[in-house]
């Protein structure tokens, strides 16, 4: 412990002295060190880690234009429709076609039920799913390659979701071709899905043998398939809604912010510039303008876009259901542009022949995909940020917050002989406060149970769901039998003997001692769960960094009682409400309306944002029970306890 201020080191006391400066300076040089990190000169080009993929040796000889439209004519023929307004949706897989169109080609087909049963009240969805298995001629069936689509058809309701049936009309094509080469080292299998995810989700858990029992407690209730083969190595999911398209669409993100193999993006792209199609992701591809500063707006539009989509822990499209079971796999999106006047558009053939090649790249792997990265940025398709380069900056944002927490430990040791007796008194309220994060993920499993209650009151889930964590939180919040700090001030004041002033100088000494050590633990506990975030998905990470650490990190305790600080610390308690996990989602929303509706008024941004949030906030639950998304386990068990804590402070 270091009592004389003679005999510390000269790095200790520069700290102390100066670590309000070093803060800011550290967190802005984040920003820019980030910004420079994603110019053309300094950002690497993507390149091939694994070279058994060869994707420029493969000869794609698809050729099945023809084919591919009389498939497409005959399943519009068929007139399939549903309507969004039923309270139970009914499979609308045109099974009897399907199964006659793969028998035809001499595979083997097989269809599997699924149902739906809501968590939250009585809907339901019941679906099937139909795959065909090409078993390949020259291996034991060990290794699987997988190409899927959902089916999407014209809706009577509201949903604005474009017919998938020109993919899997180019599905079937591509089946029928695949089934006549000889060269496959690994069993191909061709799964058309009903319901998006949920579909897709059920066919997974069937071919890996999970929830077999089929319990009636499950919530996506399955038939065994009849067929399955080996390891899943790869799997090529299709959302093509037209002909036509002018580009290509790439998406790689899954969820919690997984992300694919950098190697069978960079498959993608290379093939579809062989084919003169435009491979974008997110919409943007990659620019070449002598221009720097407009090369440097489009990169960052492009990771600006990716880290959205990854921080939100969705996973935007049936790759991320593929990848959470490490298998690599991406959506390609073909979607024609009303706005786009070009006339040399791809068609259904050229996509034909980048799927070829995208089969034929991977049938050549000796092994599983298990190079190149798994933890990268995009600013474009031909380039990207590795994790080597991008945790730089986000360890310049961090690092505000251990500085702080040094130098409140420092400055307690030198006033207080010892801070062990202050940290076991401190210790229990930290775990009450994570324990309050665990009733609140409990939330949902009570509101489920309950679902009989709702249906006869009436109550909507979504409005229950909100109310009930409002009224939690602001219980927390406010309640002084629950804030902490008081009691402990009494429990400490009745310790203390002698006269009123000695009573009053023990008393607020060691008030701030505690606090003091609080806000340590609390400061740690910041950077500890962003380090470990942005292991895992370092676009919320940086998200949370570029939010929290300013206003927690500015967070002081003085021993003055003056009009200036009784007003910091309501400007800090206002800034603490504004950041609050429940409220920053709501201004994200906010936010979000205003950009893309600018025409609305604002009490209409604000109604639309509100109503808006109770139902993302049920989303993000069904996201989690139905596909393990932990974006609610990570808010209410993780974040709100952390911030919990630095409002105790105030």
């Amino acid at each position: 412990m270091i009592t004389d201020q003679a005999t510390k080191p000269k790095l200790i006391e520069f700290i102390e002295n100066h670590h309000g400066k070093l803060a800011i300076f550290f967190y802005f040089s984040s920003f820019v060190v980030f910004a420079l990190l994603i110019s053309e000169n300094l950002c690497d080009k993507t390149y091939f880690s694994d070279n058994s993929l060869l994707p420029g040796f493969v000869t794609r000889e698809f050729n099945a234009r023809q084919q591919t439209l009389n498939n497409l004519n005959e399943l519009r023929s068929l007139k399939l429709t549903k309507d969004d307004n039923l309270k139970h949706q009914t499979s609308q897989m045109p099974v009897e076609w399907l199964v006659n169109k793969f028998q035809s080609f001499g595979l083997q087909v097989y269809t599997q039920q699924f149902k739906l049963n809501y968590p939250f009240d009585q809907r339901n969805q019941t679906g099937t799913n139909v795959y065909a298995v090409f078993k390949a001629p020259r291996a034991l069936g060990t290794e699987v390659l997988v190409l899927s689509s959902p089916l999407r058809v014209e809706s009577k309701g509201k949903s604005n979701d474009k017919s998938t049936l020109p993919g899997i009309s180019l599905l079937i094509s591509l089946a029928e071709y695949f089934s006549t080469k000889n060269y496959w080292s690994k069993d191909l299998i061709f799964l058309i899905y009903e319901h998006d995810l949920i579909g897709c989700e059920a066919w997974l858990n069937a071919y890996y043998n999970l929830n077999d029992d089929n319990n009636e407690d499950n919530l996506i209730q399955f038939s065994k398939l009849e067929e399955r083969g080996g390891i899943i190595q790869a799997a090529i999911n299709l959302e093509i809604t037209s002909e036509k398209t002018p580009n290509l669409d790439i998406r790689i993100e899954g969820l919690n912010g997984q992300l694919t193999n950098l190697d069978l993006f960079n498959v993608v792209v290379e093939l579809a510039s062989r084919e003169s199609i435009d491979a974008t992701f997110h919409q943007l591809s990659h620019l070449f303008a002598p221009d720097q500063l407009e090369v440097w707006i489009e990169y960052a539009k492009s990771i600006g876009l990716m880290m959205k989509t990854q921080a939100s822990m969705f996973t935007n499209g049936a790759h991320g259901l593929f990848q959470k079971r490490s298998i690599q796999s991406l959506t390609l999106v073909a979607e024609e542009d009303e706005n786009d006047q070009d006339y040399l558009k791809a068609d259904l053939m050229q996509i034909g022949k980048v799927i070829e090649g995208i089969f034929r790249s991977c049938n050549n792997l000796i092994e599983r995909f298990n190079r190149s990265y798994w933890f990268y940025l995009l600013p474009s398709t031909r380039r990207y940020l590795s994790i080597g380069f991008y945790m730089i900056p986000f360890a310049l944002m961090v690092l505000p917050s251990i500085l702080k927490a040094l130098v409140l430990y420092l400055k307690t040791t030198e006033k207080h002989k010892s801070v062990i007796d202050t940290f076991w008194t401190v210790l229990p309220q930290v775990i009450w406060i994570h324990l309050y994060g665990l009733v609140i993920a409990s939330f949902p499993f009570i509101i489920q149970n309950s679902s009989k209650l709702q249906s006869h009151f009436n109550f909507q889930t979504e409005e229950l769901l909100f109310y009930s964590l409002l009224l939690f939180m602001s219980s927390l919040m406010f309640s002084p039998i629950i804030n902490h700090n008081e009691n402990n001030d009494r429990s400490l004041l009745k310790n203390v003997g002698g006269d009123q002033a000695i009573v009053e100088n023990s008393e607020e000494s060691n008030r701030l001692k505690m606090l003091s050590i609080q806000h340590y633990i609390a400061l740690l506990e910041l950077a500890l769960v962003l380090i470990c975030l942005s292991l895992v998905n370092i676009s919320l990470a940086f998200c949370l960094a570029s939010i929290y650490i300013p206003i927690m990190c500015s967070i002081s305790l003085n021993e003055s009682k003056t009009t200036l600080q009784k007003l910091i610390n309501c400007l800090h308690k206002l800034l603490l409400i504004i950041v609050n996990p429940f409220t920053l989602l709501y201004l994200c929303i906010l936010v979000k309306s205003i950009y893309l509706q600018s025409n609305q008024s604002p009490v209409d941004h604000l109604n639309n944002s509100f109503a808006e949030q109770k139902q993302l906030l049920v989303s993000l639950i069904e996201d989690w029970y139905l596909f393990g998304n932990l974006a609610y386990l990570i808010g209410s068990v993780t974040l709100f306890p952390l911030w919990l804590q630095f409002w105790y402070l105030l």
